[in-house]
């Protein structure tokens, strides 16, 4: 019993469990909001308001992967740094160019992999809780189904007698 009470408590574990399941918060978020900027991006490119959509985008993305760094720091104790962008020339182009460098890149494909990959893993563990709890509290709630219940090859009325 202790060894259950110490495993079910365990803070670096809890933490785990949290950082898996915020897929199912988070990646929608994420998801929503690349789409809707790179298609408000790509519709407004024959007009000069593409290049402050561009410089949201770029200032979204480093954002939303900040959240993530911290997410990982704070969860599960990695040192991850926040996305910065590159070193940049003098001007505003250089600015801009600077912008959209490697580390824009990894991070929107890090948000992509973490709303398409996170979310049915996010799921899967949901479900795998769900039927460990269920299958625990079992035999606390079996004597008040009527009929008792159907496990496939043992139909017990009751636990008690």
């Amino acid at each position: 019993m202790e060894v259950m009470t110490r495993t079910l408590l365990d803070p670096a574990r809890n933490r785990r469990l949290a950082y898996l399941l915020t897929p199912l918060v988070l990646g929608p978020v994420w998801f929503t909001a690349l789409v809707t900027g790179w298609s408000l991006t790509v519709g407004l490119a024959v007009t000069p308001l593409v290049i402050p959509m561009l410089i949201v985008m770029a200032f979204m993305t480093r954002g939303f992967a900040a959240v993530e760094a911290t997410l990982a720091r704070i969860l599960l104790d990695v040192p991850v740094p926040a996305p910065m962008p590159r070193p940049t020339r003098p001007g505003f182009w250089g600015w801009f160019r600077g912008q959209f460098g490697p580390s824009f890149w990894r991070a929107q494909a890090y948000l992509l992999i973490r709303c398409f990959a996170g979310f049915p893993i996010a799921i899967a563990v949901l479900t795998a809780l769900a039927v460990a709890f269920g299958t625990l509290v079992w035999p606390a709630w079996v004597p008040f189904v009527h009929g008792g219940t159907n496990i496939g090859f043992w139909r017990p009325h009751t636990f008690l007698q």
